[in-house]
Protein backbone atom coordinates (compact mmCIF):
# COMPACT_ATOMS: atom_id res chain seq x y z
CA UNK A 1 0.00 0.00 0.00
CA UNK A 2 2.46 2.28 1.23
CA UNK A 3 4.52 1.27 -2.32
CA UNK A 4 7.98 -0.82 -2.94
CA UNK A 5 10.08 1.86 -4.94
CA UNK A 6 13.27 3.59 -3.57
CA UNK A 7 11.32 6.84 -4.46
CA UNK A 8 8.37 6.50 -2.22
CA UNK A 9 10.74 4.75 0.18
CA UNK A 10 12.73 7.84 0.43
CA UNK A 11 9.32 10.09 1.55
CA UNK A 12 8.24 7.95 3.93
CA UNK A 13 11.46 7.20 5.91
CA UNK A 14 11.67 9.31 9.46
CA UNK A 15 8.73 11.32 8.66
CA UNK A 16 5.08 11.25 7.80
CA UNK A 17 4.13 10.14 4.08
CA UNK A 18 0.83 11.58 3.44
CA UNK A 19 -1.33 9.16 0.87
CA UNK A 20 -4.54 9.75 0.73
CA UNK A 21 -6.71 13.09 1.43
CA UNK A 22 -10.27 14.25 0.89
CA UNK A 23 -10.97 15.45 -2.94
CA UNK A 24 -12.23 18.58 -0.94
CA UNK A 25 -8.55 19.50 0.61
CA UNK A 26 -6.16 21.31 -0.44
CA UNK A 27 -2.95 18.57 0.39
CA UNK A 28 -1.61 17.25 -2.82
CA UNK A 29 -1.57 13.28 -2.01
CA UNK A 30 -1.18 10.11 -4.74
CA UNK A 31 -4.84 9.32 -3.86
CA UNK A 32 -7.66 11.60 -3.25
CA UNK A 33 -11.20 10.16 -1.65
CA UNK A 34 -14.63 11.03 -1.36
CA UNK A 35 -14.29 11.06 2.52
CA UNK A 36 -13.15 13.47 4.84
CA UNK A 37 -9.93 11.38 5.97
CA UNK A 38 -6.38 11.30 5.73
CA UNK A 39 -3.73 8.52 5.48
CA UNK A 40 -0.67 8.61 6.18
CA UNK A 41 2.67 6.18 6.80
CA UNK A 42 6.22 6.17 7.90
CA UNK A 43 9.16 3.83 8.89
CA UNK A 44 10.93 5.41 11.45
CA UNK A 45 14.85 4.28 11.67
CA UNK A 46 16.10 2.53 14.41
CA UNK A 47 15.82 4.58 18.00
CA UNK A 48 13.79 7.52 16.24
CA UNK A 49 11.07 9.20 16.92
CA UNK A 50 8.08 11.15 15.21
CA UNK A 51 5.76 13.11 16.46
CA UNK A 52 1.68 13.04 15.29
CA UNK A 53 -0.55 15.90 16.38
CA UNK A 54 -4.28 15.22 16.33
CA UNK A 55 -6.48 18.10 16.17
CA UNK A 56 -9.71 19.21 18.31
CA UNK A 57 -12.42 17.28 17.03
CA UNK A 58 -10.37 14.66 14.96
CA UNK A 59 -9.81 11.24 15.85
CA UNK A 60 -7.06 8.91 14.19
CA UNK A 61 -6.47 5.25 13.97
CA UNK A 62 -3.00 4.16 14.64
CA UNK A 63 -1.47 0.95 13.13
CA UNK A 64 1.47 -0.34 14.47
CA UNK A 65 2.60 -2.65 10.98
CA UNK A 66 6.11 -3.79 12.27
CA UNK A 67 8.49 -3.36 15.17
CA UNK A 68 7.55 -2.32 18.25
CA UNK A 69 7.28 1.83 19.44
CA UNK A 70 6.99 3.58 23.03
CA UNK A 71 4.18 6.16 22.67
CA UNK A 72 4.03 8.93 25.09
CA UNK A 73 2.01 12.09 25.20
CA UNK A 74 0.22 14.23 27.56
CA UNK A 75 -1.21 11.55 30.17
CA UNK A 76 0.24 8.71 27.58
CA UNK A 77 3.07 6.15 28.19
CA UNK A 78 2.38 2.87 26.62
CA UNK A 79 4.08 0.31 24.15
CA UNK A 80 3.39 -0.84 20.96
CA UNK A 81 4.05 -4.50 19.00
CA UNK A 82 3.43 -5.57 15.83
CA UNK A 83 0.01 -5.45 14.34
CA UNK A 84 -1.54 -3.60 17.67
CA UNK A 85 -3.77 -0.79 16.86
CA UNK A 86 -4.95 2.25 19.11
CA UNK A 87 -8.03 4.54 18.78
CA UNK A 88 -6.15 8.50 19.19
CA UNK A 89 -9.31 11.06 20.20
CA UNK A 90 -7.95 14.95 19.77
CA UNK A 91 -6.67 17.16 21.02
CA UNK A 92 -3.78 15.30 21.54
CA UNK A 93 0.20 15.29 20.65
CA UNK A 94 1.88 12.20 20.99
CA UNK A 95 5.58 10.80 20.12
CA UNK A 96 6.22 7.45 18.50
CA UNK A 97 9.77 6.12 19.81
CA UNK A 98 11.07 2.99 17.80
CA UNK A 99 13.19 0.42 19.36
CA UNK A 100 16.29 -0.78 17.83
CA UNK A 101 14.61 -2.23 14.58
CA UNK A 102 12.81 0.73 13.20
CA UNK A 103 9.31 0.70 12.78
CA UNK A 104 6.71 0.84 9.77
CA UNK A 105 4.04 2.70 11.05
CA UNK A 106 0.19 3.66 10.06
CA UNK A 107 -2.17 6.46 10.56
CA UNK A 108 -6.44 6.82 9.35
CA UNK A 109 -7.03 10.49 10.78
CA UNK A 110 -10.52 11.71 10.07
CA UNK A 111 -13.54 14.01 11.47
CA UNK A 112 -14.53 12.81 14.94
CA UNK A 113 -14.38 12.79 18.59
CA UNK A 114 -14.80 9.23 19.17
CA UNK A 115 -18.55 8.92 19.86
CA UNK A 116 -18.63 5.33 18.34
CA UNK A 117 -15.73 4.26 20.54
CA UNK A 118 -16.45 1.58 22.76
CA UNK A 119 -13.18 2.23 24.78
CA UNK A 120 -14.41 5.86 25.56
CA UNK A 121 -15.59 6.82 29.00
CA UNK A 122 -18.85 7.27 29.29
CA UNK A 123 -21.07 10.26 30.89
CA UNK A 124 -24.12 10.22 32.79
CA UNK A 125 -26.28 10.77 30.64
CA UNK A 126 -24.90 7.24 28.60
CA UNK A 127 -25.23 5.77 31.69
CA UNK A 128 -28.82 4.28 31.63
CA UNK A 129 -27.18 3.05 27.80
CA UNK A 130 -25.95 0.04 29.68
CA UNK A 131 -29.05 -0.84 31.62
Amino acid sequence: MSGDNEESAEKRKNQWFHLVSDVKSSYETPVKINQDANISVTEIGPSFSINLDVKDGRQAYFLCIEGHVEVNGEGVSDWLDPHDAAEIVGPISLTFQAEEEGAHLLVVENEGRGEDSRFRERGEDSASDSD
